[in-house]
């Protein structure tokens, strides 16, 4: 499992995408994007504008607790 760090929005990104591919998500790279803006409260322009922002604690929190759920098949739309 790649864990998710405060690093960047680009690089929790690859690591949530990697996750849910694991987890037999089959649209993992749209569920990924639509999971970290939810969590982060971002538009798609605003995250693209800086994906090299750095994650906070918080926010790191909150997107891996969306992860694990939706790894354990929680569905997107309960999920946002």
């Amino acid at each position: 499992m790649t864990a998710l760090t405060e690093g960047t929005r680009a690089a929790a990104l690859a690591a949530l995408r990697e996750r849910l591919e694991r987890a037999g998500i089959e649209t993992a790279a749209s569920e990924a994007e639509i999971l970290l803006l939810h969590a982060l409260e971002l538009s798609r322009a605003a995250f693209w504008c800086d994906p090299g922002a750095t994650l906070s604690a918080g926010e790191t929190a909150a997107l891996e607790s969306l992860t694990a759920r939706r790894e354990r098949r929680v569905p997107l739309q309960q999920l946002i």
